[in-house]
C-alpha cells in the first residue's frame, strides 16, 4: 500500500501535472533567444507525452498553453527567416530545425489528444473540433517552413493531413463555428483551417521569393472565408485531392478521377477580392477587398507581384498555361535511341556557356562535374525528348524544370521538362520541350543614376552583374526574343546594360512569360542609353 501511495506520488510529482509548474516553465524561457526558447518547450512537449498521471483534460490544457506560449517565438524565428537574404549556415539550419521540430513535437501532441477524445458527445465534439483546429494549424506552419526551405511536401506529411481531413467530416466537425482565441472573439471552423493548407499548396510556392511566401501566406490565411469545399466538383471548385493518394492536390480536368474518396475545393470569391485589391493598388490606394492587413513589412513590388500570381494560380484557368502552346503535341515523335548528357544547375549552365562564348566553338562537356547526368533518349520530336531514367529517393527531375541539353559532341540546348510520370517505384518517365537551340550567355548589369562612376564604367564588372541565358528568336521554339534569368535576381521594368559576347545592348525588363523551378523567363526590350 505504501509503495501504490510512493508511486501515485511520484506520477503527480511531474512538473508538468500542476498549473503552477508550466507556468514556471514558460517564465524562465530565454526572451532574447527564441531558438533556444522553442529548443526548450519541444523538450517539455517530448515530456507531456510520456508523462504519467496527467488526465486527458489536464493533458489538452497544458498542450494549449506551450502551444501558445511558443507562438512569439516561432514567428519571431520565421520573420528573421524569410526576411533576411543571406543568413550563415549554421543559423540558418539553427533557425529551421528548431522551428520545424517544434512544430513536429506540438503535431504528433495533438494528434495524441485526438485519438484519446472520447468519440461521442455535443461537448466532447466541441473539444475535438477544437483540437482538430490547433492540429491543422501547426501542420499548416510545417508547411510553410517547407514552402520556405523550398522542400517538397513529403506524402507522410499529406497522409497525416488527409486522416485529420477525413475524421473532421466523418464527426461532422468540418462547418462548426469555433472561437479559438477569447481575446479576438474570431470564429472560424475546420473546414477553414484545412483550406487555408490547401490552397497554399496549390499556390506554386516554389515561383516566389521567400518573403514573397511569407506574404502569400498571410494573404491566403486572410482570404480563407472565401474557400470553397465540394464533395462532388461544381462551378466554384477549382482543384481537387485523393485521400486514397497522399499527395498534393492538383487542378481539376477533364480526366479528373471521381469517386468516394476524392474531395473537391476552389478560391470561392477570392480571386475576384485580389483582381480588385490589385487594381486599387496599381492606382495608389490600399487593397481594402483583402482586409485590414498590416502591409508595412512588405515591398510594394511584392504585394503586386503575389495578388498577381495567387489570382493566376487559384483562378478557374491555368493563366499560367495558356500560352504554353507547346504542351500540346503538335508533331509526330519518332523513335529512336541516343544518350545526351544533362545538367539542371542553373549557374553551371551559364559558366560552360560563357567558356563555348570565348572559346566559339562547341563545348566538351566536363562528366565529372556532379551536376551532369548522362540520359538515353526514347523518342523525339521537332520540340523535344522523350527519356525513361532511374527514379532517385530525392529526385530533381521535375515539372518546370530547366535543364541544359548536350547530344553528344554538338552545342548547347536549352530544354524544360514538361511532363513527369512515374512508370514505377524505380522509373521515371519525363517529356522535355526545346526552349532554345542557340542559347548565349549573357551579362546585365543594372543602369541606376544612383550608382557611382566607377559602378558605371563600360567595361567594368562589378557585384552588381546578373548572369543569364539569352534565347533568341528561333520558331518554332521562341517567337521573340527573351532571357533566362535566376528567380529573384532581377527588377522587372529596370533597365540593364546586357552584354553578349562583343555585343553591348541596353534592355528593359518587361513581363515574366514563364515560371519555371527557380528560374524565369523574361521578355524584353531594346532602348536608347541615355548619356
Amino acid at each position: 500500500m505504501l509503495d501504490f501511495i510512493s508511486n501515485l506520488y511520484k506520477k503527480n510529482d511531474h512538473p508538468l501535472a500542476r498549473e503552477s509548474g508550466v507556468t514556471q516553465i514558460i517564465e524562465e524561457l530565454p526572451a532574447d533567444n527564441p531558438a533556444m526558447a522553442l529548443e526548450e518547450l519541444t523538450h517539455w512537449l517530448l515530456a507531456l507525452s510520456n508523462a504519467e498521471g496527467i488526465s486527458l483534460k489536464e493533458r489538452v490544457k497544458r498542450l494549449a498553453r506551450i502551444d501558445q506560449s511558443a507562438q512569439k517565438y516561432e514567428r519571431a524565428l520565421r520573420r528573421q527567416y524569410a526576411e533576411t537574404s543571406r543568413m550563415h549556415k549554421a543559423t540558418e539550419e539553427r533557425i529551421w530545425n528548431a522551428s520545424f521540430d517544434f512544430l513536429e513535437a506540438t503535431v504528433n501532441a495533438h494528434l495524441r489528444c485526438i485519438m484519446s477524445l472520447p468519440q461521442k458527445g455535443e461537448q466532447n465534439d466541441r473539444d475535438l473540433a477544437i483540437v482538430i483546429m490547433r492540429a491543422l494549424r501547426r501542420l499548416d506552419l510545417q508547411a510553410h517552413w517547407l514552402h520556405l526551405r523550398y522542400r517538397p511536401i513529403p506524402a507522410a506529411f499529406w497522409e497525416r493531413i488527409f486522416s485529420v481531413i477525413q475524421l473532421a467530416e466523418e464527426r461532422a466537425l468540418l462547418q462548426l463555428p469555433i472561437t479559438l482565441n477569447s481575446t479576438a472573439k474570431v470564429q472560424t471552423t475546420v473546414a477553414q483551417e484545412m483550406l487555408k493548407l490547401l490552397m497554399m499548396s496549390v499556390a506554386a510556392p516554389q515561383h516566389l521569393t521567400k518573403t514573397q511566401i511569407d506574404l502569400a501566406h498571410l494573404l491566403t490565411h486572410n482570404l480563407a472565408g472565401t474557400f470553397c469545399w465540394e464533395q462532388i466538383p461544381n462551378g466554384s471548385t477549382v482543384f481537387h485531392l485523393d485521400f486514397s493518394k497522399p499527395k498534393t492536390p492538383v487542378r481539376l480536368t477533364q480526366v479528373s478521377e471521381h469517386h468516394f474518396m476524392s474531395r473537391c475545393f476552389g478560391s470561392g470569391e477570392a480571386v475576384r477580392a485580389l483582381v480588385v485589391g490589385l487594381k486599387q493598388l496599381e492606382s495608389g490606394g490600399v487593397p481594402v477587398t483583402l482586409g485590414a492587413i498590416d502591409f508595412s513589412h512588405y515591398k510594394r513590388e511584392d504585394l503586386l507581384e503575389v495578388m498577381a500570381h495567387l489570382s493566376q494560380c487559384w483562378c478557374k484557368m491555368d493563366v499560367r498555361n495558356e500560352h504554353q502552346h507547346f504542351d500540346k503535341r503538335h508533331a509526330e515523335r519518332t523513335q529512336v535511341f541516343y544518350r545526351i548528357n544533362v545538367v539542371h544547375s542553373f549557374n553551371f549552365l551559364y559558366e560552360q556557356l560563357m567558356q563555348a562564348l570565348a572559346t566559339s566553338s562547341a563545348f566538351a562537356i566536363d562528366n565529372d562535374v556532379d551536376e551532369t547526368e548522362s540520359w538515353v533518349v526514347e523518342n523525339i520530336s521537332q520540340m523535344g525528348y522523350g527519356v525513361t531514367i532511374s527514379s532517385l529517393k530525392e529526385d530533381w527531375v521535375q515539372n518546370h524544370t530547366v535543364i541544359g541539353i548536350q547530344p553528344d559532341t554538338a552545342p548547347w540546348q536549352i530544354g524544360v521538362i514538361r511532363r513527369v510520370a512515374s512508370e514505377s517505384v524505380e522509373n521515371t518517365q519525363a517529356g522535355i520541350q526545346i526552349l532554345s537551340n542557340r542559347p548565349h550567355a549573357a551579362m546585365l548589369r543594372p543602369l541606376d543614376r544612383e550608382m557611382s562612376i566607377w559602378e558605371t564604367a563600360a567595361d567594368t564588372q562589378t557585384y552588381h552583374h546578373t548572369p543569364g541565358i539569352l534565347m533568341q528568336k528561333e520558331p518554332p521554339y521562341q517567337n521573340e526574343e527573351s532571357l533566362l534569368l535566376a528567380s529573384a535576381s532581377y527588377q522587372l521594368h529596370r533597365t540593364y546594360a546586357m552584354v553578349v559576347g562583343e555585343e553591348k545592348r541596353t534592355i528593359r525588363l518587361l513581363d515574366r512569360i514563364n515560371p519555371f523551378q527557380g528560374v524565369d523567363q523574361i521578355i524584353f526590350k531594346d532602348v536608347k542609353s541615355k548619356a
